[in-house]
């Protein structure tokens, strides 16, 4: 009988525990979301000594893994202009608060020129190819509604990808590459979606990873860019031998063109404007000695990785930005090439091709006027729906799209006749909008 009562007794007590327990919880959470609630999502404040950056910054990502301040929810208020910029570490910008990187400041600014309601996120990871950021289209960026998506891809194609096993199979096999999440998922995020106890451990615990990352290595962390890690940058950067005008076999511009012709095919298909950039880099004929200094982007080739001079890199770069161009114009979409119009100096770039604040800033001041003439194209047609017609490239003449596969030419058709292809290059002329044929500044 006293064996029985004190298991009763036992029982009892670990009931009242649990009871206080689940209390306390409870009490936690209505106080934390009554006062002290926090969003999800990924956010963590770190130091770095980058020149012409800010010395602190806060690196933070929303529960959809963009970066924004502003657009938040998957559906769209009557009224909002949405705008998606989409590219790699270039767009993701690291080494910037959410505030200071490109997209946002467009979306600041384009407010303050215009007056629209506007929604900017940046979507990107170091490293992202355009393979990565079609697959990620593909499967998310309808939920969200954009009115215009800004593209600025090729800096990874051109020198991460390709090497020795390199073997691109053609556009079909674009489709294995599966979008990256952007956020963590699992139980610890589905529990953070109800509880706020579950979003502030999820908070510490992505916080400390990311800060590891942040000192754990070059490769492959969130925080890549990095004063930490750019002298092991440019130290790897200098062990590798040394080639003027390296030559690839298997050129992975191909692939390149593919996946950004069937990126803005579909972007194009579903009725939203694109805006591509043409990739801007520090890389040019004799840059100064201090601007060389900052360079580590290496270029993967049938041998393994070599160094390039910075005059090849710079002609291999436009050849991508002219095969966006081709592509962009082929499907009525716009092109802005900001290798031309960005000065290829440190006060806008800290290394090869990421960007200072000044940098940031200079990209949206450059990028503004024609979103905004994009967008009052866009009000235009949809206020005269009897005569809504495609986007042409600005001065253009319109365009029609013929087919095109991997081992044939794709041309562009127009009334100042037949321009080449993707695959071969070169750049068009009379058929490309005067913005995309503004003379290099001279530095």
């Amino acid at each position: 009988m006293r064996i029985q009562q004190r298991s009763v007794r036992l029982v009892t007590i670990g009931i009242i525990e649990v009871l206080i327990v689940l209390i306390v919880l409870v009490s936690i959470e209505v106080l934390l979301w009554c006062l002290f609630p926090t969003s999800l999502g990924i956010r963590t404040t770190y130091e770095q000594t980058l020149p012409g950056l800010k010395s602190t910054v806060t690196y933070s990502r929303n529960e959809f893994g963009f970066r924004t301040s502003t657009l938040n929810a998957r559906r769209k208020r009557t009224g909002v202009t949405r705008i998606v910029c989409l590219g790699a570490s270039t767009t993701d910008q690291a080494t910037q608060s959410t505030e200071g990187i490109w997209c946002s400041l467009l979306g600041r600014f384009l407010h303050e020129r215009t007056g629209l309601d506007v929604e900017t996120a940046a979507v990107g990871r170091g490293g992202w190819m355009a393979r990565h950021d079609l697959a990620w289209a593909r499967e998310h960026i309808m939920q969200f509604e954009p009115d215009v998506v800004v593209t600025l891809m090729g800096i990874n194609d051109l020198s991460w990808n390709g090497g020795p096993d390199y073997d691109y199979q053609g556009p079909a096999s674009l489709k294995a590459t599966k979008a990256t999440e952007l956020v963590p998922r699992g139980m610890l995020t589905l529990c953070a979606h109800i509880s706020q106890i579950c979003r502030y451990y999820n908070a510490a615990v992505t916080s400390w990873q990311a800060k590891r990352e942040l000192h754990r290595g070059p490769r492959g962390s969130t925080l890549q860019w990095h004063s930490s890690n750019l002298p092991t940058l440019i130290a790897e950067y200098k062990s590798y031998k040394y080639v003027s005008e390296p030559m690839r076999e298997d050129d992975p511009i191909v692939e390149f063109g593919d996946a950004v012709d069937s990126l803005v095919d579909y972007l194009s298909r579903q009725g939203v404007r694109t805006l591509v950039l043409g990739q801007p880099v520090l890389w040019g004929k004799d840059i100064p000695e201090k601007e060389q200094r900052t360079l580590w982007f290496p270029v993967n080739t049938d041998t393994g990785y070599v160094r390039a001079s910075p005059a090849w890199l710079d002609d291999e770069i436009e050849k991508y930005n002219s095969t966006q161009r081709v592509i962009a114009v082929g499907h009525g979409q716009y092109f802005m090439n900001l290798n031309h119009v960005i000065p290829k100096t440190s006060r806008y770039f800290f290394d090869d091709c990421h960007f200072t604040d000044a940098g940031n800033v200079r990209v949206a001041e450059v990028v503004l006027p024609e979103v905004a003439k994009l967008l009052k194209r866009q009000r235009r047609a949809s206020s005269r729906p009897s005569r809504v017609r495609r986007a042409t490239a600005s001065t253009a003449t319109p365009m029609r799209r013929r087919p095109c596969s991997t081992t044939s030419r794709c041309s562009i058709t127009s009334g100042v006749g037949t321009r080449p292809s993707a695959r071969s290059a070169r750049p068009l002329s009379s058929a490309v909008p005067e913005l995309t044929q503004r003379k290099k500044p001279v530095h």
